[in-house]
């Protein structure tokens, strides 16, 4: 069995704008999490998908979510390098609006080349662990929202913070 000294530290929030409210509306207002991201260990900045700036980091702190969950999947360091690896080949990939539109109207309506937050956060894990989060095709990733990635059997017993605590 490989060292799993290392960790995928991904997060799932809730936050405010304009996209938010959209995911949050194609969850029928019961979703918990509009937006999922991960955090590079050594740099502590987070790394994502928004529809402001593209992909890219932030530092820590940069958001206030009203809701947050955060996990950290256990993973050898080669794993880790090969996922921040893929991290950084997306730095400046631009935000995929055309997918959230199709999210919203149920259809297909990606744009190559673009990025959605939970799209990204799947191709992450896969890129790095060679494992499917969930049940679906890495070309399908598209159409995954935050709280559908969160549903994912990885994370299980791996939540290292919650905010506001589970009732």
């Amino acid at each position: 069995m490989p060292d799993k000294d290392f960790c995928l530290v991904i997060r799932f929030v809730n936050s405010k704008g304009f996209v938010s409210s959209a995911i949050d509306f194609v969850e029928g207002g019961a979703g918990e999490y509009d937006h999922t991201e991960c955090q590079d260990v050594v740099t502590n900045e987070w790394i994502g998908a928004h529809d402001n700036g593209g992909f890219e980091r932030r530092p820590c702190g940069y958001m206030k979510p009203s809701r947050e969950r955060r996990y950290a999947i256990p993973c050898t360091q080669e794993e880790y390098d090969r996922g921040m690896a893929w991290l950084n080949s997306q730095i400046g990939v631009p935000y995929n609006f055309m997918d959230i539109l199709g999210i919203l109207m149920h259809k297909d309506l990606t744009s190559s080349g673009r990025l959605i937050c939970s799209q990204a956060m799947f191709s992450y894990i896969y890129t790095a662990l060679g494992r499917l989060p969930l049940n679906a095709l890495p070309e399908n990733a598209n159409r995954i929202t935050p709280e559908t990635l969160h549903l994912s059997p990885l994370l299980i017993g791996h939540c290292t913070y919650s905010f506001p605590e589970p009732k």
